[in-house]
């Protein structure tokens, strides 16, 4: 029950992966038939919490009125887990628990819980993820200049990982010798730094987004638009740097290299 945007984009190939983890979970053990007619709405304020989701709330609408239920959680695909008179209702059968907040969660969770009342009833079950660890980024390709560019992307497996909905890999390439950016068809030319630019407004270091593959899962593959050998000055030092992005933070790699 611990901790962009108040409702992720694309949380339907999220809760397919959740589904699928509920599919093998003891949890299922212990629902039961009952759960055919949930007694309350069970629901969190977010479906996933990264660095910048605000605190995290769980609550329960139209359940038994002023009544208290056990709390069962299946955390990390491990046993189901009771704590006894964890949420009580009001005369209205509403309640809520909470903040949790990102900071405070130790590391990267998926939960699905339910409450049971006294009569055995129950909630529908509703799942959540901590996504506390950033994702690593590797490069495989190598060279001076490299003739392909490609890596993978990893995320714990407990977290959010990747998915379409809200991961991205973007890639910036540096000559070092001349503080120069790479951008196609402009060869190395742009500036470090935003700068003046008419008729107002400026110019940044160009950003190459690429693809990813494999997704949704905690492990893909990366590849993106790249400097030919032609763009670059023998004696130069240059540098190149892709981060992917799991919703809530990113992972980066570096290749350097002197032609």
């Amino acid at each position: 029950m611990k901790n962009t945007p108040t409702t992720k984009p694309g949380q339907t190939s999220l809760r397919n992966r959740l589904r699928t983890m509920l599919a093998i979970s003891p949890l299922l053990l212990v629902l039961g038939t009952g759960m055919a007619s949930a007694n309350g709405s069970a629901y969190f304020n977010y479906t996933i919490n990264w660095p910048q989701t605000p605190d995290l709330y769980f609550s329960v609408a139209g359940g038994p009125a002023s009544t208290c239920g056990d709390l069962v959680a299946v955390r990390n695909g491990g046993a189901p887990q009771t704590t006894p008179g964890w949420l009580c209702t009001d005369a209205s059968g509403n309640a809520t628990k909470g903040p949790w907040s990102w900071a405070n969660q130790a590391n990267d969770e998926t939960a699905s819980s339910y409450i049971r009342w006294p009569d055995n009833s129950t909630t529908n079950t509703v799942s959540h993820i901590w996504d506390k660890t950033a994702p690593t980024a590797s490069i495989s390709s190598s060279g001076t200049p490299p003739t392909s560019y490609s890596g993978t992307g990893h995320d714990t497996t407990n977290g959010a990982c990747f998915s379409a909905n809200w991961s991205t890999v973007t890639s910036t390439f540096e000559d070092t010798s001349t503080g120069l950016y790479w951008s196609p068809g402009q060869g190395y030319s742009a500036q470090p730094r935003c700068h003046a630019v008419p008729p107002g407004g400026c110019v940044g270091i160009p950003v190459i987004n690429g693809t990813l593959s494999g997704m949704p899962s905690c492990s893909v593959t990366w590849s993106t638009s790249f400097p030919p050998a032609g763009d670059h000055t023998s004696g130069h030092s240059y540098l190149w740097k892709t981060c992917v992005y799991d919703g809530g933070q990113y992972g980066c790699a570096t290749l350097s290299f002197t032609p």
